[in-house]
């Protein structure tokens, strides 16, 4: 590992300024399509025994966190949401306050984590520019420090148990794009700590976290009928996903491809990483931005209602008014007519 540790410092002393110019044309190549060896940094990339350290560490949080949820989610966060105002009989209103609520709490504290953990680093920045990003290569691999481990724990695990409690709960209508999510950000957890790429990994991780503290706060406070606050937090919650997930991610995607090619060895790991990053995460996020700029349609045209819980209606409450509505407007069939 330490000579292509040596390889990353190397290129970095000599890269040039016009480096992502210079490489516009020619990125990095599929390392699929190159001879390298299917072992080690020079081919797939991947520290198996590493990632393994990482699995275990996250065995005990993601038991604590599946406690911690059911707890949270099922007994006290309903019984705020009821002191807020929201109904006792209403128990589908109770329940999205609590997993709002539930995610607002995770992401604040998992975000000051990962600032805490890379405030004093090069690479980050928000925004963030081609020089920071270039630092998230500068002596690769390196092993990650404590607070990492930790930073990474805590994200893997949070996130698997939510994939688990997504099959377990009741069905939300955005079903599958949340299951598409969260695999994809597992995928991401694995094979950006496994190819010792956790710089541009935890990065990756706080931009996502950030940008969605302020739309669970938006949308705990909209159930317990705050108005006043909620669409403050819903303009705070939309320039930082603009910024974060527009702007910071696909600077950190260029990089992969414009930056990297001069300061490390090709790996098919990394390849498929920020093939993940680009086509599976951007697409979620485009699709996501497009519901944002319907809620804003529906604002600024007055249409009464809030769109910014829709993503969570449940597919058995749909169900259920479509079958109401068809009892409704059903007719009684004519007996003479299956005759």
């Amino acid at each position: 590992m330490a000579q292509y540790a040596q390889y990353g410092l190397e290129a970095a002393a000599n890269i040039p300024e016009n480096a992502i110019l210079a490489n516009w044309l020619d990125p990095w190549p599929s390392p699929f399509h190159k001879a390298v060896e299917m072992s080690g940094y020079g081919g797939i990339g991947i520290d198996w025994p590493h990632f393994f350290n990482l699995f275990y560490t996250s065995i005990p949080m993601f038991i604590v966190f599946t406690i911690l949820s059911l707890i949270l989610k099922k007994r006290v966060f309903p019984r705020l949401g009821v002191a807020l105002g929201i109904s006792k009989t209403n128990k589908k209103k109770q329940r999205k306050f609590a997993n709002q609520l539930w995610l607002f709490c995770f992401y604040t504290g998992n975000a000051m984590l990962g600032y805490i953990a890379q405030h004093d680093k090069k690479w980050f920045a928000v925004p963030l520019t081609f020089d920071n990003v270039r630092e998230m290569f500068v002596g690769f691999p390196t092993d990650p420090e404590p607070i990492f481990v930790l930073y990474y724990s805590t994200s893997f695990a949070f996130y698997t148990s939510e994939l688990v409690s997504l099959f377990i709960e009741t069905k939300r209508s955005d079903f599958m794009e949340y299951v598409v999510h969260h695999i994809a950000t597992i995928i991401l957890f694995v094979m950006s700590w496994a190819g010792h790429d956790h710089p541009m990994g935890s990065y990756v991780i706080f931009l996502h976290d950030a940008s969605d503290i302020f739309l669970c706060l938006a949308k705990s406070l909209h159930y317990v009928n705050m108005e006043f606050a909620v669409n403050t937090c819903f303009a705070i919650f939309i320039s930082g996903f603009v910024l974060f997930r527009f702007y910071c991610l696909p600077t950190v995607l260029i990089g992969c491809f414009y930056i990297s090619p001069v300061m490390r060895k090709a790996a098919v790991n990394f390849y498929v990483l920020a093939m993940l990053l680009f086509f599976v995460l951007q697409l979620l996020h485009v699709f996501w931005f497009y519901l944002i700029l319907r809620i804003i349609l529906r604002l600024f045209n007055g249409v009464k209602g809030d769109a910014r819980s829709d993503s969570d209606n449940d597919a058995v409450d749909k169900a259920k008014k479509k079958e109401i509505k068809e009892k409704s407007e059903g007719k009684t069939p004519d007996p003479k007519k299956k005759q």
